[in-house]
């Protein structure tokens, strides 16, 4: 999914969070493995269809560089990630209410 001229969008911004998730766990997880990252880049690419627009599946990669079991880090992070993991368990959405003013 591409951003395009008019900014970005929900569904967009879902997969930002899903990308901005892992990331943030790798550099948080990494000294508990003994790994020093250099760089990390994780991509992720689904599309919706619908009606309703529905996200089909998600997928990302990753990227990294640095020293240490960087695998084993990554599928650490893949277990515990907290919004792929979110999505995984399918939680409920719902409204909780609607003030009109």
């Amino acid at each position: 999914m591409r951003v395009g001229g008019k900014g970005f969008n929900g569904g967009q911004l879902l997969y930002l969070a899903i990308a901005g998730c892992i990331s943030n766990d790798l550099f948080r997880e990494a000294p508990r493995f003994d790994v020093e990252l250099d760089s990390v880049h994780v991509t992720v690419d689904g599309d919706f269809s619908g009606p309703p627009a529905v996200s089909d599946a998600i997928t990302h990669d990753v990227e990294l560089s640095g020293r240490g079991d960087l695998e084993a880090l990554v599928r650490e992070v893949d277990r515990i990630a907290e919004i792929p993991n979110t999505l995984r368990q399918r939680v409920p959405v719902a409204i909780r209410s609607i003030s009109i003013v």
